[in-house]
């Protein structure tokens, strides 16, 4: 079995990524924000703090809310049919894990913008 990514898994990832970037630039206004509370943030993140961490919602494939992608949303998107159900998985996995990272990544970065 190869480590490598399929293809499925590589354009699912590069869909989160996208998503992720997005779902941060909702979540985050940094410009509506005084000082204290960005430092506060940025501090959390990089400790793991749950009171921060928990404060955002990063996005996932529940579908829990009218317009979230779904698994499914993400089988069309990549072409993927019945019987492919194995590349699902993976193409799932990896877009949730682009997904929360980018978005992680994105509130940083965007907060760091903030403070200069």
């Amino acid at each position: 079995m190869s480590d490598e990514m399929s293809s499925y898994e590589r354009a699912a990832q590069k869909l989160g990524k996208s998503y992720g970037e997005n779902a941060a630039e909702w979540a985050i206004q940094a410009d509506r924000m005084d000082r204290k509370m960005m430092l506060y943030i940025l501090k959390g993140i990089d400790d793991g703090d749950p009171e921060v961490m928990d404060s955002f919602r990063v996005p996932n494939l529940s579908g829990e809310f009218v317009g979230e992608p779904t698994p499914q949303n993400l089988a069309e998107d990549l072409g993927l049919g019945d019987g492919q159900e194995d590349e699902l998985d993976k193409a799932c996995e990896a877009w949730e894990e682009a997904v929360s990272t980018s978005f992680w990544a994105k509130i940083e970065t965007t907060l760091n913008y903030h403070l200069k």
